[in-house]
């Protein structure tokens, strides 16, 4: 059995990145920065957080309507097609 690291949070217990990634659902790089950065157990073992993708789509159309369709690049691009 491999030896990991142990840390020491806020509330007297003891855990390791691995325990956080299981608990949690985010990646082991994820787990280590977590740790290393704080010892508060409720910003450690915080949920992962879920992507609004549709808020991006919506953003990046607010921009190319911001340009308008007679937009330099735009009509470059259109061209090289």
């Amino acid at each position: 059995m491999a030896n990991y690291k142990t840390y020491l949070l806020d509330d007297g217990t003891i855990t390791t990145s691995n325990e956080v990634v299981e608990r949690t659902g985010i990646s082991l790089g994820s787990a280590r920065v977590r740790l290393s950065t704080s010892s508060d157990p409720n910003k450690v073992f915080r949920k992962k957080k879920k992507v609004n993708y549709e808020c991006m789509t919506t953003y990046q159309m607010k921009a190319i309507k911001k340009r308008g369709m007679y937009d330099t690049k735009f009509v470059k691009c259109m061209k090289s097609i």
